[in-house]
């Protein structure tokens, strides 16, 4: 969580609420991390993957 709160620029507290939305419409979800249990990995909704990398093709 902390590297994406960091890469968006956004103050903390906007990166997170921006990640509970995704969260509640299933677009993203938390996976703990094993080897850590403080930190967290954001993985995006294999359907919303699926259509990013379309899009992506389609505008490339």
């Amino acid at each position: 969580m902390k590297c994406l709160w960091l890469a968006s620029g956004a103050p903390r507290s906007t990166a997170l609420r921006w990640v509970q939305h995704l969260e509640r419409r299933q677009l993203v979800r938390r996976i703990s991390d094993p080897d850590d249990g403080r930190r967290q990995f954001i993985v995006l909704d294999e359907r919303l993957a699926r259509r990013l990398v379309e899009f992506l093709r389609m505008a490339g």
